[in-house]
């Protein structure tokens, strides 16, 4: 019975519901620049452009003691697999006397350490910032709130967007 409901075809005017609804969510003005926030995972706007937000992050990142791994030019990389995207970069950074901590007590935080901040223009060209919440961190790894308060990244993004 179940089964016989399941190949059921819907009728002309289901059919053409569906398909109204299926057009106002694809092509609907609010969808042309998708965002949402993953679990997690925390955005934020930019006033400057994709390449001075990441000269600006990665300087406040070293100024407060962390080290800058890589930035990672993904417009750059795409663009060898002929994919034009807009400017997108990743940003690995840490702090081994922190991220060391962490990853000697849960091995499996390395599939999230070091941390990355994503920041790319969209087709809008608004520039975005994401990057893993420490709550997040926090509940992932069951990390003391006193261990997880070590990935805030709030400050680090404020004192980059601020003059």
């Amino acid at each position: 019975m179940i089964q016989a409901q399941f190949n059921k075809k819907p009728g002309r005017r289901q059919f053409l519901q569906m398909v109204s609804l299926a057009g106002i969510a694809i092509f609907s003005p609010s969808n042309i620049c998708v965002m949402f926030e993953p679990k997690g995972v925390f955005i934020e706007k930019s006033r400057f452009t994709a390449e001075a937000t990441v000269v600006r992050l990665c300087s406040v990142l070293k100024s407060r003691g962390a080290k800058v791994y890589a930035v990672i030019d993904q417009q750059k990389e795409l663009s060898t697999a002929d994919i034009a995207i807009p400017p997108m970069h990743l940003i690995l950074f840490g702090n081994p006397k922190v991220g060391g901590k962490v990853l000697s007590e849960v091995a499996v935080s390395g599939i999230d350490l070091p941390l990355k901040i994503l920041v790319w223009e969209d087709t809008a060209h608004n520039i975005s910032i994401a990057y893993n919440t420490a709550a997040y961190l926090q509940e992932r790894f069951n990390l003391k709130p006193e261990v997880a308060k070590l990935f805030d990244l709030s400050s680090v993004i404020q004192s980059a967007l601020n003059d």
